[in-house]
């Protein structure tokens, strides 16, 4: 069982001016098993039931930006999330894999709206990671890779975000939402010095 709640505001020149705000709470029940599980690589399988709200507002009123979402600028989805994780390890490299498959449900009163993006949906997220550690200036090198599909438009609150330090480092946090999308990154770490703590 787990609670969330994510607060945001638009601090982007010019629209800072106009106290743009978000806030979502998730609410998550899970249950998570391993089928493997040893010291150099575990596959897991998990289902997870999301109830997530969303609200925003411009000023002091809610403030509907998106299609689909009401009026009153407060939209819900409830998400059963099916996910299966791999990760294969050694003293030089990590390799990791993950899929999610999420069926948006019509429960706990989710947004409802005909023609236009509601809480009933499908997708599925593929996640791909690889670390290596070489002897060269203790570098490593990363690569990640993740694929969003979905069958129809959806909620903000749904959406596959791209940009910020977790997925295109360099672009604004989230600059980019989008119903289907692909990225990938290649990194090559290498230390400029060591802190030596007293």
């Amino acid at each position: 069982m787990k609670a969330a709640r994510a607060d945001s505001t638009v601090v982007a020149y010019p629209f800072d001016q106009l106290n743009i705000e978000s806030r979502t709470k998730t609410y998550s029940a899970a249950v998570r098993h391993p089928l493997i599980k040893s010291l150099e690589r575990e596959f897991s399988l998990e289902i997870r039931l999301d109830k997530r709200d969303s609200e925003t507002w411009l000023g002091e009123n809610g403030f509907a930006f998106s299609e689909g979402v009401p009026p009153d600028a407060n939209s819900a989805v409830s998400v059963l999330r099916f996910s299966q994780e791999w990760v294969e390890r050694s003293p030089v490299q990590v390799t990791a894999a993950r899929s999610i498959f999420s069926i948006g449900l019509d429960l706990f009163s989710p947004t409802i709206n005909d023609g236009l993006p509601d809480g009933r949906f499908f997708t599925w997220l593929g996640q791909f990671q690889w670390l290596r550690r070489f002897e060269f200036s203790d570098s490593q090198v990363l690569f990640r890779t993740d694929f969003r599909y979905s069958n129809c438009s959806l909620l903000p609150v749904e959406k596959f975000s791209i940009g910020g330090a977790s997925s295109v480092r360099g672009y604004r946090e989230n600059q980019l939402t989008t119903d289907n999308g692909l990225i990938s990154s290649l990194e090559w770490r290498v230390p400029i010095g060591k802190l030596k703590l007293p």
